[in-house]
């Protein structure tokens, strides 16, 4: 009896053992993993910043460089670069066109897949274009350039951040006049007019809108930029940046 009542205890030893081996390989394997998940996800996140930081880095003009936009375009080793933005030291980007709005959205400007896309104008613009549509991701994860047109639901930002630098074949200023989100309203979006009397009055909607009142006068000759981004938050709200050519 005691001889069998021993190799029960032993059975029982050796099972529970085993069992232990097995709660350990689990544990060390999910912990390997966790660790694997973590390295790749490290590495993702690093190398999607590399490209951020190349894709709107600020690029200075150099002194032999009379031709901006053709010196980004070899830089960038690109075509699509029809302008550079600058507002601040925050903001400051290339930005491209293609021929249409979707691509540059999730690409860089070099064609390499990338979460936050590219700064780029409106597929249907003209560069010379009286009013001029250029869009970008807003994101909280990464450092890009539209991250900061947030800033301008402040009102003391507004009031120190009124300028926008575009350079094309000339650097033109524009006077930040209207700041405003939407949500589920494109009116905004639009750039074909059939008349002064119908560009005047899109002009107005978008002054009327502002969370700002100013004294900006805005004619049938204005040239204005229009810059659009998401506010993520709850919903579709997108914000909206317009200003009036000034040069």
């Amino acid at each position: 009896m005691y001889y069998t009542y021993f190799m029960k205890e032993g059975v029982i030893s050796i099972k529970l053992i085993r069992k232990i081996n097995i709660m350990s390989l689990a544990i060390n394997s999910l912990f390997f993993l966790l660790l694997f998940i973590f390295i790749m996800s490290t590495s993702s996140i690093l190398r999607e910043r590399e490209k951020i930081s190349f894709n709107y880095a600020f690029i200075p003009k150099t002194k032999d460089t009379t031709d901006y936009i053709t010196y980004l375009n070899d830089y960038y080793q690109t075509d699509d670069i029809v302008s550079y933005l600058k507002i601040n030291k925050d903001i400051t980007t290339p930005v491209v066109q293609a021929e249409d709005n979707t691509y540059y959205l999730n690409h860089t400007i070099r064609r390499e897949e990338l979460v936050t896309g590219s700064i780029f104008l409106d597929y249907r613009n003209d560069i010379n274009d009286k009013k001029l549509l250029i869009y970008g991701h807003s994101n909280n994860k990464y450092d890009i350039p539209f991250k900061y047109l947030k800033n301008y639901l402040d009102y003391d930002y507004f009031l120190n951040n009124k300028y926008i630098t575009f350079i094309t074949d000339k650097v033109y200023i524009y006077e930040i006049f209207s700041v405003f989100s939407v949500e589920n309203d494109y009116q905004y979006s639009k750039l074909y007019f059939q008349s002064d009397d119908e560009y005047i009055e899109h002009l107005n909607y978008l002054k009327n809108n502002s969370m700002y009142k100013n004294s900006v006068d805005l004619n049938g000759d204005s040239h204005i930029i229009t810059l659009q981004t998401c506010l993520n938050t709850k919903g579709s709200k997108l914000l909206i940046i317009n200003g009036r050519k000034v040069n």
